[in-house]
């Protein structure tokens, strides 16, 4: 029985982006949390204001900022959550399946004879296949793009298991 396994990323970009990511999560987080808190204090009178600001303005701007700063901060620490999370999306026999992902961690499975058509997209280069786009008839939409498996391959092995007339021509 044949089987692709396709992961959302190859495991050295997983492995630098996840240390990465987590440095600004763990330090943005908590450097944005500390100034916020700080600037909602001042603003509400609770401390006093600095000698350098001349007007209670620039806590509210200064809780406007360090809001977008945590708001950045905590997406980051969302995007190492999908990178260590996510499942590897698979290509069987019986159909293709999606990994879990957050947040609901939903696994994807569409048979087969349920694919309503394949599209794929030319990479910027134009010489490989940079993305394939799987629909279901219920609506599922499953994207596939990997620098560690040659799509041209999985296209291959798609068009095998598809009804006829289902895989586009790339564009």
């Amino acid at each position: 029985m044949e089987q692709i396994t396709i992961p959302i990323a190859a495991t050295w970009i997983r492995i630098y982006l996840s240390v990465f990511l987590a440095i600004v999560f763990v330090a943005g987080t908590r450097t944005s949390l500390k100034n916020l808190i700080a600037c909602v204090q001042i603003g509400r009178g609770a401390k006093p204001l600095p000698s350098y600001l001349p007007s209670q303005k620039f806590a509210q701007i200064g809780m406007l900022i360090f809001a977008v700063f945590t708001i950045f901060s905590l997406w980051c620490g969302f995007l190492v959550l999908v990178l260590l999370t996510t499942a590897p999306t698979t290509l069987t026999e019986q159909g293709i399946t999606q990994g879990r992902r957050p947040p609901y961690y939903r696994q994807i499975f569409v048979p087969w004879s349920d694919v309503a058509h394949v599209s794929c997209r030319f990479s910027r280069r134009g010489s490989r296949i940079g993305q394939l786009e799987i629909y279901s008839s219920d609506e599922e939409k499953i994207v596939l793009g990997s620098g560690v498996v040659r799509l041209e391959d999985v296209l291959a092995f798609i068009s095998r298991h598809v009804p006829p007339g289902s895989v586009q021509p790339c564009r």
